[in-house]
């Protein structure tokens, strides 16, 4: 027999790939068999090599797209091995909510970190990190966490009404503007002086690049992980590098800009997040490494409320005056019941909201209208799970679709259509309606911590702003009405695609109410 050492060395080289040829058929085979004996995936389009379904999601509002492949497929649709569409309410509650023990992660994307959003708790991965930043967060923003900060609303919605009556264009440039200082002020207690202040330039650049990231398939490197090894000089290298820039300005400047300025602030007349996070953990321990834990806490979830607040309370507050323009009689029953609940001689508070009921009933509509996150945020399998006969591996990227289901004929009778009413009966909260609430907030563990501050601005900003002015269709040069197709724009975060409407003061008894109240 022949000496091994004899081997040709061409022989010995065909040995070893027949070696990784024979394990790799072996690895495969097992894995195949595998497949076999375990519940079929749920059904979805046919992959392609090497690219999977990347070519089957919709490019322009998504969420119809993939309403259409549930339509098509059924209530959950597999798209690649990782990514299960939820499609029905009922599929919907079973994983997210029922099981959001084994729901409740996040997909860690090669693009969080490189953007600098490790420490936004709402893209975290579910673990104890992720709590004991909600913990700190929701403590404030808890249904009564949130009347602390009742005076800053009312004083920025004034704020709001006052800038209307001296600019009646540019709603949404408004609208942007005054609910990211509302945001700045009830963060870090500082006063916006304009819509050029650095301190809201830093908030516009955060929101940007938030926008991008949550965009399914914003970065082609979240489905080729490979490519965070590209040169630095590409195109999405540089988007990236100048949106962590933007995250941490965010998060650094105005955090050294408060611990500077805090020794001459009154916590207690001027309340802030950012001081009562603080002053809550650092109870906790007075050691250096507990105070640095309370302040990295404090500057992460600052980014994550600025991010998911002011976006999202924008395009709510869009919405509704957009609608009011639309349907002028639905405006006019909520400004009566305005008028018979408030009165003429000052301006709607927190204190009306139980007897607002047609208000609410608009806010509720809105939502479920024009939902702000049509998809929301992804979740992500922990272990592996069923539902319906099929399998769903851990792992799996589950995404809602939200806006089809605000938009179900079998729950909301002519869902394109703009109907208050469908919340109500007999004029009192219709139990038996389905909350946009239940959907629009996200599910589970993960469900949003700032909803009830989120609520609370909307429904003073839009009772004071209805009860005030009145919002109408745009003219055109011949003084005609503008008839907007309503229609909902793309984006993680959807608004209106055209809002343009315009608005006057409903009186001039109601001018002198909005400049009174701005000298307050």
């Amino acid at each position: 027999m022949a000496d091994f050492k004899s081997w040709d060395p061409s022989s010995r080289h065909l040995a070893s790939i027949a070696v990784v040829i024979v394990t790799f058929s072996f690895l495969y085979l097992r894995s195949f068999l595998a497949r076999l004996r375990r519940p079929p995936l749920p059904p979805g389009p046919r992959p392609l090599p090497f690219v999977g379904n990347i070519f089957d999601m919709p490019q322009v509002r998504m969420w119809e797209g993939l309403r259409d492949l549930c339509a098509k497929h059924g209530a959950h649709v597999v798209i690649s091995m990782d990514m299960v569409i939820l499609g029905s309410s009922e599929v919907i509650f079973e994983l997210l909510d029922r099981r959001s023990a084994s729901t409740s992660d996040r997909k860690q994307t090669p693009s969080i970190p490189l953007m600098g959003h490790d420490t936004t708790f709402g893209l975290m991965a579910y673990g104890s990190q992720w709590k004991s930043h909600r913990r700190a967060f929701w403590q404030q923003f808890s249904p009564t966490g949130i009347t602390k900060y009742h005076a800053v609303l009312r004083e920025m919605t004034w704020r709001f009404l006052n800038t209307m009556l001296r600019d009646p264009v540019g709603l949404e440039e408004t609208l942007q503007e005054c609910v990211a200082a509302t945001m700045l002020r009830t963060l870090y207690g500082f006063d916006a002086k304009g819509r050029d202040d650095r301190m809201l330039s830093l908030i516009w650049d955060c929101i940007e690049g938030t926008r991008e990231l949550l965009i399914s398939g914003g970065f082609l490197m979240d489905f080729f992980p490979i490519l965070r090894f590209a040169p630095s000089f590409l195109p999405f290298h540089r988007k990236l590098a100048k949106w962590r820039t933007a995250n941490v300005r965010f998060k650094d400047e105005l955090f050294a800009r408060f611990k500077a300025q805090s020794k001459d602030r009154n916590h207690e007349t001027y309340p802030c997040m950012v001081g009562e996070v603080l002053a809550s953990l650092s109870r906790d321990g007075k050691d250096e490494d507990a105070l640095a834990g309370a302040e990295r806490i404090a500057k992460g979830i600052t980014l994550d409320a600025v991010s998911a607040g002011t976006d999202t309370t924008t395009s709510i507050l869009l919405t509704i005056f957009f609608a009011m323009s639309l349907y002028p009689s639905i405006q006019q029953k909520a400004q009566a019941e305005l008028d018979a609940v408030v009165g003429p001689d000052r301006l709607p508070s927190f204190d009306d909201r139980e007897s607002l009921v047609y208000l609410e009933a608009i806010i509720k509509e809105a939502m479920r209208w024009m939902p702000s996150a049509p998809l929301g945020l992804t979740h992500c399998t922990r272990e592996d799970e069923m539902i319906n006969g099929y399998f769903i591996p851990a792992g799996t990227v589950l995404l809602a679709n939200i806006w089809a289901c605000l938009h179900d004929s079998a729950v909301y009778d002519d869902p394109e259509a703009f109907r208050p009413e469908r919340f109500l009966r007999e004029g009192k909260p219709n139990p038996d309606a389905q909350d946009p609430g239940a959907f629009s907030f996200g599910f589970g563990r993960r469900i949003c911590p700032g909803r009830h501050f989120g609520l609370a601005a909307v429904f003073i900003y839009t009772a004071s702003a209805l009860h005030v002015f009145e919002f109408l269709p745009p003219l055109d040069d011949h003084g005609q009405e503008i008839r907007i197709e309503p229609r909902m724009a793309s984006g993680f975060v959807s608004r209106p695609e055209d809002a343009r409407c315009v608005f006057r003061p409903r009186s001039t008894r109601a001018e002198v109410l909005v400049v009174k109240h701005a000298k307050m």
